[in-house]
């Protein structure tokens, strides 16, 4: 009768056993479902490793999660590189020659994230299918395609993580951001991360506006576009000077730019789209100016001098001529007595055409600058 019990008890506790083990490899399976389930895994091995490969895969996942900023900070560094190298070769050939600008600058920037070479001009003999990089036609810098950042990138997380990477599917497309100094960039890939048995993969798009701030100017030489750090710079539009002499001084003597819709936008810049005499006839929202200090020369232009020209860039560009009776002065110690304005700017900064800071320059100028 005893045996019999132990027989039993045996077969109970045996059976208890087989249960919780059956509930522990459920637990088990339901956990590596989860992780596969939320991490877009194509392929795991389920047998006795699975433990392990679960924490490997839960390694990894962290990875997964990071790789969005990984490939931000790619189109970052390309976005403003390729900028910045694109308008010091735009100021090299617009130095030989006024008439050579981009035939297609959107298209030039998107290439250099589709792939690594762009098109500048078709018309311009070996200007065309230049590397993505600053050999060839361009000035001393680094590689800025997107490829280029993506696999430096790529290499060290690889090297990091234990795992393979690869992308693919890369398309681009530059648009204005809602801030003329910034340009938006669309940027969406696929992206395939592999390790031992398993595999992720990442479908990527994101919009990221890229600063214009420091970008050199792609026709004048030597001189850089500069936001103003106080004064809200990145939103200064000419009213907010609000007829306040001391700070056009400051815009003058730094450089600085503010939005204006007469003007150029960048983009127009690289394009060749320069506005004559008075700005564009319709309103351009992405237009952004700055005022040519008295007298200045860069490596290249006219010798700003007298009443033949105003003070305003595009105007600078084209070496546009005014009728003395349409520009006026500011009277300040600040601002040089050759500088010169139109009108149309003087009542937009917020000043009075009989304010006492204003004066004439008919019949106060010549060649040889102002009274």
């Amino acid at each position: 009768m005893v045996m019999r019990q132990n027989i039993k008890k045996k077969q109970t506790t045996k059976k208890a056993l087989k249960k919780a083990q059956v509930f522990s490899m459920i637990a088990i399976m339901m956990s590596l479902l989860f992780v596969l389930f939320f991490s877009s895994i194509t392929h795991v091995p389920l047998d006795r490793k699975a433990p392990i490969v679960k924490e490997e895969v839960g390694q990894v996942d962290s990875f997964v999660k990071d790789i969005d900023r990984l490939v931000v900070n790619a189109i970052d560094q390309s976005a403003y590189g390729s900028l910045a190298q694109f308008a010091l070769l735009e100021e090299q050939l617009y130095n030989i020659n006024a008439t050579y600008f981009f035939e297609n600058f959107s298209q030039s920037f998107e290439d250099c994230f589709e792939g690594t070479t762009y098109d500048y001009n078709s018309s311009i003999a070996n200007a065309t299918n230049l590397p993505c990089d600053s050999t060839g036609t361009l000035p001393a810098g680094r590689n800025f395609s997107f490829s280029h950042y993506i696999e430096d990138l790529f290499y060290s997380a690889e090297t990091l993580y234990d795992v393979n990477l690869s992308y693919s599917n890369v398309h681009a497309k530059l648009i204005p951001s809602d801030n003329p100094f910034y340009l938006r960039v669309n940027v969406s890939l696929d992206v395939v991360i592999s390790r031992k048995d398993y595999s992720w993969n990442r479908p990527i798009s994101v919009a990221r506006d890229i600063s214009i701030n420091g970008i050199a100017h792609p026709l004048i030489m030597n001189r850089t576009i500069k936001v103003s750090p106080e004064f809200g710079g990145e939103n200064f539009h000419l009213n907010r000077f609000n007829g306040n002499v001391s700070k056009v001084a400051e815009f003058i003597t730094k450089g600085y730019y503010f939005i204006d819709n007469r003007s150029p936008s960048l983009v127009d810049l690289f394009n060749g789209n320069i506005p004559g005499t008075g700005g564009f006839t319709t309103a351009n929202l992405y237009g952004i100016g700055s005022f040519i200090p008295a007298n200045a020369t860069y490596s290249w232009g006219p010798a700003y001098t007298g009443n033949t020209s105003s003070s305003v860039e595009y105007d600078y560009i084209n070496r546009n001529g005014y009728d003395p009776n349409n520009l006026r002065r500011l009277s300040s110690p600040d601002i040089n007595i050759n500088q010169t304005f139109p009108k149309e700017y003087i009542t937009a900064m917020g000043f009075s055409l009989n304010g006492s800071d204003v004066k004439d320059v008919a019949g106060q100028c010549d060649d040889n600058g102002c009274n």
